[in-house]
C-alpha cells in the first residue's frame, strides 16, 4: 500500500473509485504520467477530458486557429475563441476539471524525431488530426525514445485511433482479483498474476499494411455464443485509411472540393488492392470519410474518445492486455466501435 500513502488525503478522496477499480499502485502511475496530445480536434478534446479526470498531466500542443467548425465537437472551445490557437484556447477550461493535475500548452514547431531530451521526457504522445507525415514522424520519435503513441482521427459519423506501445509492451493478467481488507478499500492482484506482454509493430508499418489486412479485425458480437464474431466495422477502418493515404500521396491536407468524384476515383483504386477481401470495400464510407474529413461529430467522437482513454490508461498502467493496435467507430452501422491487430501481433504470456 505504499503507492497510497504518497497520496494526500485530497487525491486519495478525488481518485477513490478510481482506486477502487484499479487499484492504489496503477492510480500512481496514472499520477506520475506525462503525456503530450498533439491537435485539439473534438476527438482529443474528449481524451483530454478522460485522462485529466483520470489524474494524468498533459502538454498540449496545437497553435491552428480555431474555428467555427471545431465548436461542434471540442467543447473547450467558444465562439469568442474562434481565431485563436486551439490549444491555449483550451488551456484554462482543461485546468477547470481536475486541480491536481498540470496543464501546460507549448507552441511552434515540434523539436526533430532525434531530440530525445524532448520527446524522451513524455510517458506517452497521443496526436489528433495531424497530417500522415507528421503522424508517422512522431510515432517514430515515440519508438526510438521509449513513449507509448497513439493516433486518432475524425470523419463525421466514422472515428479511428491506432497504437504502437513498443517491440515489447509488458502487462499483469489482472482478471482474477482479490479484495483487500473488505468493503470501501483498494484491490490487490491475486497471487501469482501472470506478466505478459505483447510486440507492436512500428506505426508506419500499421499505415502502409494492405488494406486487406483488416480482414482480420474481429470483434465479438453481444450475444450467448461465444464464437460469434464480425467484421462489420473494419470496412470504415479502410475507408479512413485508404482516404488518408490518398491524401498524403497527393500532398494535400484535406479532398478537393469535388468530394464526390474524389471518392469515386478512389474506389476504383481501392477495388483492385482489395480483389482478395471485396468485402472491405465500402463505397458508402469511403464517400462518408471523404465529405467530412476532418470533422467531428460531438456523439461520435464521446465514443471514440471513451475508449481510446481506456486504451491509453491500460497502457500507461500496464493492469492489463491492450485490446489492439487499431480501433475504428462507424456510427452509421455498428453500435459499439472494434479492435483489431494489423499485420497481426500475438502476445507471447510468461510468468
Amino acid at each position: 500500500m505504499a503507492a497510497a500513502s504518497s497520496m494526500s488525503e485530497r487525491e486519495a478522496a478525488v481518485y477513490d473509485r478510481a482506486i477502487r477499480l484499479w487499484g492504489a499502485e496503477a492510480q500512481a502511475r496514472l499520477m506520475a504520467a506525462k503525456l503530450l496530445v498533439v491537435g485539439l480536434s473534438g476527438l482529443t478534446a474528449e481524451l483530454c477530458k478522460n485522462l485529466v479526470l483520470s489524474g494524468l498531466s498533459l502538454t498540449l500542443h496545437d497553435d491552428t486557429a480555431a474555428t467555427a467548425e471545431d465548436l461542434s465537437a471540442n467543447f473547450f472551445l467558444s465562439e469568442d475563441d474562434i481565431g485563436k490557437p486551439r490549444a491555449a484556447a483550451c488551456l484554462e477550461r482543461v485546468r477547470e476539471l481536475n486541480p491536481l493535475v498540470s496543464v501546460e500548452v507549448i507552441s511552434g514547431p515540434l523539436p526533430a524525431p532525434a531530440d530525445a531530451g524532448f520527446w524522451g521526457k513524455f510517458t506517452a504522445v497521443c496526436t489528433g488530426g495531424l497530417g500522415l507525415e507528421a503522424t508517422l514522424a512522431a510515432a517514430a520519435a515515440c519508438r526510438a525514445h521509449g513513449a507509448l503513441f497513439f493516433a486518432g482521427s475524425q470523419h463525421g459519423l466514422v472515428c479511428t485511433f491506432g497504437s504502437d506501445l513498443g517491440a515489447s509492451h509488458a502487462f499483469k493478467l489482472t482478471d482474477a482479483r482479490a479484495q483487500a481488507g473488505g468493503v470501501g478499500t483498494a484491490f490487490k492482484e491475486a497471487e501469482g498474476a501472470a506478466v505478459s506482454s505483447v510486440a507492436f509493430p512500428p506505426f508506419a508499418e500499421v499505415a502502409a499494411a494492405p488494406l486487406a489486412s483488416a480482414a482480420s479485425m474481429l470483434s465479438r458480437r453481444r450475444t450467448r455464443d461465444p464464437s460469434a464474431v464480425s467484421n462489420d466495422a473494419a470496412p470504415a477502418w479502410v475507408a479512413a485509411a485508404a482516404v488518408e493515404r490518398a491524401l498524403s500521396s497527393k500532398g494535400l491536407d484535406r479532398p478537393p472540393a469535388d468530394r464526390a468524384a474524389f471518392a469515386a476515383a478512389l474506389r476504383e483504386t481501392m477495388a483492385a488492392e482489395l480483389a482478395s477481401a471485396p468485402g472491405l470495400l465500402d463505397g458508402d464510407a469511403v464517400l462518408s470519410v471523404s465529405r467530412a474529413f476532418g470533422l467531428g461529430v460531438s456523439p461520435v467522437c464521446a465514443v471514440a474518445g471513451g475508449q481510446w482513454g481506456q486504451e491509453v490508461i491500460r497502457a500507461v498502467t500496464g493492469r492489463s492486455p491492450p485490446l489492439g493496435n487499431v480501433f475504428v467507430f462507424d456510427a452509421r452501422r455498428h453500435p459499439q466501435g472494434q479492435f483489431g491487430w494489423i499485420p497481426a501481433a500475438p502476445a507471447s504470456a510468461s510468468v
